[in-house]
């Protein structure tokens, strides 16, 4: 469910994501997921959670399979890139793309990638 949210606001973006889409992309109806996230900003709140702690591991996963902290980083922006070149679902960096995507009016709850 939240990767399917996931790619529902990496295509559209907070602001002009509804819970209409939401609800299309993930099957659930409208009630399951204020109950379960209060509203669209709870959800985005675990979405962006869930994102974070993926690209985490995925840079975890890199610094093991190289002998320094620089190649980890090289390996990792590389496939990163390559990403961005054919337009997997990772394409778009959900955790720069939403810090210009939150409003002020809006903020998220604290997050922690640990």
């Amino acid at each position: 469910m939240i990767d399917k949210a996931s790619q529902v606001f990496l295509r559209n973006g907070f602001r002009r994501t509804t819970i209409k889409d939401i609800t299309k992309a993930t099957g659930l109806q409208p009630g399951s997921i204020y109950s379960a996230f209060e509203n669209k900003s709870g959800l985005y709140t675990e979405v962006f959670e869930h994102y974070a702690k993926r690209q985490i591991a995925f840079l975890d996963a890199c610094d093991e399979q190289q002998d320094t902290s620089l190649d980890a980083l090289k390996t990792f922006f590389k496939m990163t890139s390559e990403s961005v070149a054919h337009r997997t679902p990772d394409a778009h960096c959900l955790l720069v793309y939403g810090a210009f995507e939150i409003p002020d009016n809006e903020k998220l709850c604290a997050i922690t990638c640990n």
